[in-house]
């Protein structure tokens, strides 16, 4: 959550890459058929491959993994949001 409030892609919502995926799933996701793009940091971090593999197991049937992850945005150009302790962006 620290990394998301710093600078996230616009419109992305932070989810662990652990069990807890489980749990909040269901609540982040509309349907099993939404289509969900995860990303990391970087091309270097594996904790994006490791959500989407889970969210498969999980019946979601439209996950993508952005590789190039916030670094690949970024070098791109391309604008980040950043989220205050209060919660909104």
């Amino acid at each position: 959550v620290r990394y998301h409030r710093a600078g996230h892609l616009p419109g992305a919502l932070p989810i662990p890459h652990g069990d807890a995926l489980r749990d909040v799933a269901p609540r982040l996701i509309p349907t099993l058929a939404s289509p969900v793009i995860v990303y990391c940091a970087s091309a270097s971090c594996e904790n994006s491959r490791e959500a989407s593999e889970r969210l498969v197991s999980y019946g979601y049937t439209q996950v993508f993994v952005f590789e190039g992850g916030k670094a690949e945005w970024t070098a791109a150009g391309l604008p980040l949001e950043t989220t205050g302790e209060g919660g909104a962006s």
